[in-house]
């Protein structure tokens, strides 16, 4: 399925477009399961969207730059470079 890199939920979809960013045009394509995974805990679409409301907590702008790297740090943490989705 696809996964939005940044988040759909109204109040971040908001903060991205504020930064210049069009959210559906970055997607990863993962299984269901790691989805729902990163989805789960936290409040209002689980661990990877309230680790993106950390990050804009407070920053009315970030640059480019600081946006990919979070988003960078966000995906190797959550494990969506593809490692952990093919089978040995």
């Amino acid at each position: 399925m696809k996964h939005h890199i940044f988040p759909q939920a109204p109040d971040l979809a908001a903060w991205f477009q504020q930064q210049g960013l069009n959210i559906h045009q970055y997607t990863l394509l993962i299984p269901r399961e790691v989805h729902i995974r990163i989805h789960l805990g936290g409040q209002r679409g689980g661990r990877w969207n309230e680790e993106w409301r950390h990050f804009t907590r407070g920053r009315l702008r970030a640059t480019p730059e600081e946006i990919w790297q979070h988003a960078i740090k966000l995906i190797v943490k959550y494990d969506l470079t593809g490692a952990s989705m093919v089978p040995y």
